[in-house]
């Protein structure tokens, strides 16, 4: 049975040292300002009081909750998988996203800090047209995006190539070894035995072979060797 390498190449190392340096020194630079450099100048922050180490805390433990949220593990995973489907490095896919989304902030940021008075005003104004204009392209940007990433993974919906010679009689399921499978396919892996029904395969013929081939969640239970000792080798 052939098994995806699961091991790190000297590259993902050199990728995951390198991640870990720069989110380290970032931390580093925000919080040595914040205590050092911002604290002790006792800024008040409208009725919120003074801005010291305690607003910093919430504000980078709303950021890290907002890191979360169901459209960023989205574009990231969706990337990920695309990219692993064709061959390339994914490693520092979630990386570079945070990077992305988090420099938006912070240039707005740096803008306000350094005077640009002209932002103010509808920074903090709800239904200001700055405000408007951003909402609306942030969202048609991220969906935009995710649209296209979903329809480049379609190929996840044909993802398991078996011998059609499997195929049995009416409404009588079948088992049969899987001989290849998609990027995408999670479950199955080339070498182990599915269960399927007959009557809903659909059949190709490669170079004079005819296979069947399927979605993965067509497939009924899979028969895998790879499942540890003392279980039966079975699931559904």
């Amino acid at each position: 049975m052939n098994k995806p390498s699961r091991t790190w190449s000297d590259t993902d190392r050199r990728h995951i040292a390198a991640m870990a340096v720069v989110v380290v020194a970032l931390n580093a630079v925000g919080w040595g300002v914040l205590v050092a450099v911002v604290a002790p100048q006792r800024f008040e922050v409208g009725s919120a009081g003074v801005f010291g180490v305690g607003l910093g805390v919430a504000a980078f433990l709303l950021g890290a909750r907002h890191a979360f949220d169901a459209d960023h593990i989205a574009a990231i995973d969706n990337t990920t998988r695309k990219l692993v489907g064709d061959g390339s490095p994914a490693t520092t896919t979630g990386f570079w996203f945070g990077l992305g989304h988090s420099s938006v902030v912070f240039g707005l940021s740096l803008l306000l800090a350094i005077g640009v008075r002209a932002l103010a005003d509808p920074v903090r104004d709800e239904g200001s047209v700055l405000q408007g204009t951003l909402g609306t392209v942030g969202t048609l940007t991220a969906g935009t995006f995710l649209i296209v990433i979903g329809l480049m993974n379609l190929s996840a919906l044909i993802g398991i190539v078996i011998p059609a010679t499997a195929a049995m009689g009416a409404r009588r399921l079948a088992w049969s070894r899987v001989i290849a499978v998609g990027p995408h396919a999670r479950a199955v892996e080339v070498g182990d035995r599915v269960l399927f029904d007959p009557e809903d395969k659909a059949e190709v013929e490669v170079q004079g072979e005819v296979y069947v081939v399927m979605r993965e969640r067509d497939v009924h239970a899979v028969a895998a060797e790879r499942l540890e000792a003392g279980s039966t080798g079975l699931y559904l």
